[in-house]
């Protein structure tokens, strides 16, 4: 049975470690002295690699931690039995609720408990290219980024989807949704209208156009389970949700061109 990640280090070091890096990307987005390194230190990078989401949570100075898709979901919905892969054991509900109520079901919990609060306290960073082929647009002073995710599994527009993974929409960008058949599958594309006023910044931006990112930092919020229907098959999916994007930056390396902080609207 495997251990958790909490197990191999001191608890409360990790707690101390988590809050403090937390509170000083805090401290330094709230002060507009913002670098690319700054991020990178005291951010968690989201990585959409080989259309997989892999989450990189950095759990002691110099320590990283990925975790995949699917354990996140195992985290943020406190799943103890998923998480330590403890389902070929407890295979009935009647074994589950029989586990729950042992001193291991409680330890596990605690654990899980306590890195589920390190992960939505905690500050990540998800980054989309530019790309060469997106040019400046001098009418509307924008360049554009795009996603796309097969329809079927398109989750809600109020979202950016990349597959399993939705960033809830700043409000500092405008944006286009359409339609693609490509082969037999149908995508539903997503245009991000990302403003840049100043066209000598533009002309750099275009200069250095395959370094060129946006990146939005944000909190991770929850976990939506639902149907989806592909091919003539209806199956259960995730999508793991973010809170309301904190800020937007287009840069290159360690270059920022522009920040963007969004208008935060309360809950409904």
């Amino acid at each position: 049975m495997k251990n958790t990640i909490t197990t191999i280090f001191c608890l409360i070091s990790f707690i101390s470690f988590s809050q403090n890096k937390t509170d000083s990307l805090k401290k330094i987005i709230s002060s507009n002295n913002i670098t690319i390194t700054d991020i990178i230190n005291y951010g968690n990078l989201v990585e959409n690699n080989s259309s997989q989401i892999y989450f990189n949570l950095t759990m002691l100075e110099g320590i990283t931690k990925t975790i995949e898709y699917d354990k996140m979901t195992d985290i943020l919905n406190v799943n103890v039995v998923q998480y330590y892969e403890l389902g070929k054991t407890y295979d009935s509900e009647s074994k589950i609720n029989a586990y729950k109520k042992t001193e291991d079901f409680k330890n596990y919990l605690k654990e899980l408990e306590t890195l589920r609060n390190f992960v939505i306290s905690s500050y990540f960073y998800f980054t989309i290219d530019l790309g060469c082929n997106n040019k400046y647009d001098l009418k509307s002073k924008t360049f554009i980024f795009s996603t796309e995710v097969l329809k079927d599994y398109f989750y809600n527009p109020n979202y950016l989807q990349f597959e399993n993974f939705c960033i809830l929409k700043p409000n500092c960008f405008k944006y286009k949704e359409f339609d693609q058949l490509i082969g037999k599958d149908k995508v539903y594309n997503q245009d991000i209208y990302v403003p840049i006023p100043n066209e000598t910044t533009a002309h750099n931006i275009e200069n250095n156009c395959q370094d060129v990112k946006l990146m939005f930092i944000f909190k991770l919020s929850d976990v939506i389970t639902r149907n989806v229907s592909y091919n003539g098959s209806t199956f259960g999916t995730s999508n793991i949700r973010t809170k309301q994007i904190i800020k937007a930056i287009i840069y290159s390396n360690n270059q920022i061109y522009k920040q963007y902080t969004p208008v935060l609207t309360p809950k409904k």
